[in-house]
C-alpha cells in the first residue's frame, strides 16, 4: 500500500522540504518548509523570538516574552526535583552576557542556598570590573541585610528605620566605629562602641562624654570643660 499523504478539504496534497534537524512549518497553504526551531545534539536554537504566555511581544528587539498572570511566576527556576533539593552554596544563575562569543564579560543575578538545613537563600548580584571577571558587588542574605561591596551612592533624602529608635551604624571590625542614634525624645546621639559619647579624633582629643563633660586634648574630661595643652596644663571650668 501506498504511505498515506495530508490532504486539505478541497483535496489538494500538501507537499513540501526542509533542512535535517529543522522543525518543519507551514509556508503556504499547502506548503511545508524549514520553521525557526533547529536541534542539535544538545542544543536547541531559535532563529527569531520566542513569546511564552503572550499573543505579541510588543517590540521586535525582545528575544524572549513571557507573559505570565497576577503573582505568578515569569521565569521559575528550581532545583533537581528530588526531595534532597540543591546543597548548601549551590545556585542558580541568570547571566548577561556582552557579546555571544566572548563569555569573560558580563554579569549574573544569582539565587544561592545560603542553609539548605534552614531553606535559607540569599541572592548576589555580579558585575563586571573591566578584567573579564565577574565580582559580587551586591548580597541580599536570608535575614534581609544588604552587603555592598564597593560605595554606595544616595541621591535626595534617605531615610533609616523609620521608628523611635532610629539608627546608623558603621563598623570596624564588627565594632560599631561610628553610631549615631535618633532617640523616641528627639534627642540626636553620637557615639563610638554604643557609649552614645560625641568624639572627634583628629591628632588630639574632642570628646563630650555621657555626664556632659567637654574635653580637648583629653579623651577622659572630668571637668564640664577641660582644655589639656600641650605642655601639660590644663584649663578647667565646672
Amino acid at each position: 500500500d501506498a504511505p498515506p499523504s495530508w490532504q486539505d478539504n478541497a483535496g489538494g496534497d500538501i507537499s513540501g522540504s526542509g533542512t535535517a534537524n529543522a522543525v518543519a512549518k507551514f509556508t503556504g497553504t499547502k506548503a511545508i518548509g524549514d520553521g525557526p526551531i533547529t536541534f542539535a545534539t544538545n542544543d536547541s536554537t531559535f532563529a527569531g523570538s520566542v513569546i511564552i504566555g503572550a499573543t505579541s511581544n510588543g517590540n521586535a528587539v525582545n528575544k524572549l516574552t513571557i507573559a505570565s498572570g497576577t503573582n505568578g511566576d515569569g521565569i521559575f527556576l528550581t532545583g533537581l526535583g528530588t526531595a534532597a533539593g540543591m546543597g548548601t552554596g549551590h545556585y542558580k544563575a541568570i547571566d548577561f552576557q556582552y557579546s555571544n562569543t566572548d563569555s569573560s564579560f558580563g554579569s549574573a543575578i544569582r539565587f544561592v542556598v545560603a542553609d539548605d538545613t534552614a531553606h535559607g537563600g540569599q541572592i548576589e548580584f555580579f558585575t563586571d570590573n573591566s578584567s573579564g571577571t565577574n565580582t559580587k558587588s551586591l548580597t541580599l542574605d536570608k535575614s534581609q541585610n544588604a552587603t555592598f561591596a564597593g560605595n554606595v551612592t544616595i541621591n535626595g533624602i534617605t531615610t533609616f528605620n523609620i521608628d523611635a529608635d532610629s539608627k546608623f551604624t558603621i563598623e570596624d571590625a564588627g565594632t560599631n566605629a561610628v553610631y549615631m542614634r535618633a532617640g523616641a525624645s528627639d534627642e540626636v546621639y553620637f557615639g563610638a562602641n554604643n557609649n552614645y559619647q560625641l568624639r572627634l579624633k583628629t591628632d588630639k582629643d574632642v570628646v563630650m562624654d555621657n555626664g556632659g563633660n567637654l574635653g580637648i586634648g583629653t579623651g577622659s574630661p572630668t571637668h564640664k570643660l577641660q582644655v589639656l595643652s600641650t605642655d601639660n596644663k590644663s584649663f578647667l571650668l565646672d
